[in-house]
């Protein structure tokens, strides 16, 4: 056997006869030359140890350890990257529905005053009446405006018209009743509240509410400018037969009756009076 066992021979013991001695003595391939009668001949035993064998057995040992490590290390270095991959992953997947949840409100937000802009109000206002849900009636629908808003940014400039939408916007917030008021900016000067589960005495408050915060409006720095709103609204006290563009439509029709009839003023009509 060859690597790091010890070579052994065994043969069967026989013993030197004088016949074979001289024979032994001088064949060249003789272990030995000296054979007497009643040598043993024939190896019994005999292992020949193979020089360097603790060395070599030694440096396998060695670099087996060596491997066992490397691969260990490896392995671990190997789970810290997968783990970190996946960290990575999960933060990456967090900060997309971050960004996509901020383009999102941005693509639905007017960038001057920070409400709801028209885009967002077409639609809340279909998915609302979409519904159905008795949880929503009666509601109302309520279209204001600057009352010469023209004449405003010719004046003092566009700047400061944009102050006055701004501070209508803010103060219009705060007659609202509830937190699910619904308030967007659907064009220039024109802005557009749905009211849910109001009464029409309830309607009737906040527009009279409206109207004195935004007359007894102040714009910073500039105490001179004063601005009025008119409005419009409409009262629906069930789903049928309603949509949008008809309740829309109605509360346009109110606030030009508002415009006609001096401004600064509201003007209401019932849906049921329509129909």
């Amino acid at each position: 056997m060859i690597g790091n066992i010890d070579v052994l021979r065994h043969a069967e013991a026989i013993f030197m006869e004088k016949s074979c001695i001289d024979c032994h003595n001088y064949h060249p391939d003789s272990p030995k030359k000296d054979w007497k009668v009643g040598d043993m001949r024939g190896a019994v035993d005999i292992s020949i140890p193979l020089s360097g064998d603790e060395g070599l057995t030694e440096t396998i040992q060695y670099a087996y350890i060596v491997f066992i490590v490397f691969s260990v290390i490896g392995m671990f270095f190997m789970f810290i990257t997968l783990h970190r991959a996946k960290n990575l992953s999960k933060e990456l997947e967090i900060q997309v529905d971050k960004r996509t949840a901020t383009l999102n409100e941005l693509a639905h937000t007017d960038a001057l005053t920070l409400i709801a802009n028209r885009r967002h109000f077409d639609d809340f206002s279909h998915k609302m009446l979409a519904k159905k849900s008795d949880t929503i009636w009666p509601i109302a629908f309520l279209i204001y405006d600057l009352d010469n808003f023209k004449n405003i940014n010719d004046t003092y400039g566009h700047d400061i018209g944009d102050e006055c939408l701004k501070t209508t916007v803010n103060t219009v917030n705060l007659a609202l009743l509830k937190h699910g008021d619904f308030h967007a900016r659907i064009g220039g000067e024109e802005f557009a509240i749905i009211l849910q589960g109001i009464t029409q005495a309830g309607l009737a408050k906040v527009t009279e509410q409206i109207l004195a915060n935004v007359r007894n409006a102040v714009i910073a720095n500039n105490l001179d400018v004063s601005f009025t709103c008119s409005i419009g609204s409409t009262w629906v006290s069930s789903g049928s037969n309603v949509t949008v563009k008809k309740i829309m439509s109605i509360a346009d029709q109110a606030l030009y009756k508002a415009k006609f009839n001096g401004r600064n003023q509201s003007c209401h009509i019932d849906f049921s009076d329509t129909l």
